[in-house]
């Protein structure tokens, strides 16, 4: 961007590199505190299909992973449950 060129021009090139880190530092930080807020947001519509919903929410969670943020869905945990939860359907106690 024109704006960003012309603060960089009168720097040394050690200042330039720290500035750019930092302006990216800012934009990443911004754009994770929004991906977060879209995923968490998200609902799905009524007439939204299930496979759209499903690749909205895979495109926010690639993004938080890309942000160094990855979504844990403690599947483990979450197969336990349903175990637990298929058991205690069938009468078998859980």
């Amino acid at each position: 961007e024109p704006e960003i060129q012309r603060n960089l021009e009168p720097l040394h090139a050690h200042e330039m590199v720290k500035e750019l880190k930092t302006l990216l530092a800012q934009q990443a930080e911004q754009e994770l505190l929004q991906t977060t807020r879209d995923f968490h947001s998200c609902r799905q519509e009524e007439w939204q299909s299930v496979s759209s919903y499903v690749l909205k929410m895979k495109g926010y969670i690639d993004n938080l992973e890309r942000l160094g943020h990855p979504v844990t869905l403690g599947l483990g945990y979450l197969a336990e449950l349903m175990k637990k939860k298929k058991n205690t359907a069938s009468g078998a106690g859980g």
